[in-house]
């Protein structure tokens, strides 16, 4: 059975909000769990910082052998992820 550490994102996923929601995220992750779920339903903005927030986190996660599913992306994340390309790199397994 794994642990999971769920947590929320948003409202605002921006260059305003990433160094706090950095702080937030990491001190979070970096508790012993194996799977990350991210929902990020209730982001209303995005922008590339917060794509690389994003980015940085599932990397993270990947190298401490954790995995990052991002859950219920809204519409926001989902075109920002489009508009990148990245789709293939938020697919889940």
């Amino acid at each position: 059975m794994s642990t999971i550490c769920r947590i929320e994102a948003g409202p605002e996923l921006n260059i305003v909000h990433a160094a706090e929601t950095r702080q937030s995220w990491l001190s979070q992750i970096e508790a012993a769990h194996e799977v990350i779920e991210l929902d990020a339903s209730g982001v209303q903005e995005i922008d590339s910082a917060g794509m690389q927030l994003l980015l940085a986190t599932m990397n993270g996660a990947g190298h401490e052998g954790k995995l990052f599913k991002l859950v219920k992306p809204s519409r926001p994340v989902r075109d920002v992820i489009d508009i990148f390309g990245l789709s293939e790199h938020f697919a889940q397994p």
